[in-house]
């Protein structure tokens, strides 16, 4: 049985950056912690069957966006490292799907001995991100665009597993959340205030 879980808030870090420093205002940082002992050693991530209730009853249907294969793929899980969508993204996998289907396209065509036909501009979500790191443009359309998104990281030893989320206000709801499944609350100054684990 899971004992001592929490759900910890602090700034964005000042190292394994995966946005510029401009936006350290803008994100807030959760991360989650279990099992751990009378001075807070223990492992981090939202592993836990509460961690997971949290985080299912703010986002219903988070979709992973792998910027490898270029797909948007529904996940139950924050496990891999990258950014979700949750909210108004319609468009933007719109764009990029119909990118994807011209270059296939194009490809067929160019296998028949075919002249290709000309693409259109390549999607900003399919160039922005770089190994891991999401160019300023992205972060600045998604937040104009008012799309529903975070991004999850890793910082080790402290903190593991951290969700960066775009508003104080999308924070509250996790907040909320928590304590609905009896999960405590703790706001740190610092990653540096965590324990390594």
């Amino acid at each position: 049985m899971v004992k001592n879980e929490r759900l910890i808030k602090f700034p964005v870090p000042n190292w394994n950056r995966v946005t510029s420093k401009k936006f350290d205002d803008f994100f807030i940082c959760l991360g989650y912690q279990y099992d751990f002992d009378g001075d807070f050693y223990g492992p981090y991530g939202f592993d836990t069957p509460a961690s997971q209730d949290i985080m299912h009853s703010v986002i219903k249907s988070p979709y992973y966006y792998d910027d490898i294969t270029n797909k948007f793929i529904l996940s139950n899980t924050l496990k891999k490292k990258g950014v979700y969508f949750f909210d108004g993204f319609k468009n933007l996998k719109d764009e990029v799907e119909n990118y994807q289907l011209c270059l296939k396209k194009n490809e067929i065509k160019i296998k028949k001995g075919l002249d290709s036909d000309e693409l259109p501009a390549k999607p900003l979500l399919m160039q922005a991100i770089n190994n891991g790191e999401f160019e300023d443009s992205l972060i600045l359309k998604m937040m104009s665009d008012e799309i529903g998104f975070f991004i999850v990281n890793h910082y080790s030893p402290e903190a593991g597993q951290t969700i960066l989320i775009p508003s104080e206000e999308f924070c509250g709801f996790f907040f909320e959340a928590a304590k609905i499944y009896n999960v405590q609350v703790v706001e740190v100054e610092s990653i540096n205030s965590l324990k390594p684990w």
